[in-house]
């Protein structure tokens, strides 16, 4: 479940030189960022009840559908309303275990980008006063979640919602702003 395969994360900080200008705009000016990129979690897709008639306990791990032969283990279609496609995956015979490895699907990835704009006063002695302007999520993208519904079978039949995303991983974008004192 956390076999995250690739994952990468980069700080950079730049104090800017000066400025021309008035003292507003003068020196005391720094940019950070941070970025993070990642591919996808694992997930398995399961049948929503006992179809092996194994009796299978609370807490123990759901019984997984037959791969349908010709279909890839990871048939991502991407985009919320569909991540996956459930043709891809059969109810096996009555009695019997389905033939789908477990997390052969790989979820959405993340990448996020937060800035920070901060700029320092001087305020005499050693006291100063730093302004901050903070963006999280700067680019605004939606970082999608394994899909809520990983059932592709009930007792009833095919489940019409299977491999919807309903959530998110990150928030929107949003924008803080602080004021910091030091002395």
């Amino acid at each position: 479940n956390y076999d995250l395969r690739h994952y990468f994360v980069a700080h950079w900080s730049w104090e800017l030189p000066r400025l021309p200008g008035p003292a507003v705009l003068g020196e005391g000016w720094q940019l950070n960022a941070i970025t993070s990129l990642a591919s996808g979690n694992p997930f398995s897709v399961v049948v929503g009840y006992d179809r092996a008639n194994a009796r299978f306990q609370a807490g123990t791990s759901p019984q997984r559908p037959d791969l349908v032969p010709g279909a890839s283990s990871n048939p991502i279609l991407g985009g919320p309303d569909r991540y996956f496609d459930p043709a891809a995956f059969a109810l096996p015979a009555a009695g019997f275990y389905g033939n789908l490895e477990r997390n052969t699907l790989i979820g959405p990835g993340l990448a996020t980008t937060d800035l920070s704009i901060n700029k320092r006063f001087d305020v005499g002695g050693d006291a100063k006063i730093q302004f901050r302007v903070e963006v999280f999520n700067l680019f605004n993208r939606a970082n999608f979640a394994i899909p809520s519904s990983r059932t592709v079978f009930t007792s009833t039949g095919p489940v019409g919602s299977a491999g919807r995303i309903t959530s998110t991983t990150t928030s929107a974008r949003q924008v803080q702003l602080g004021l910091k004192i030091t002395f």
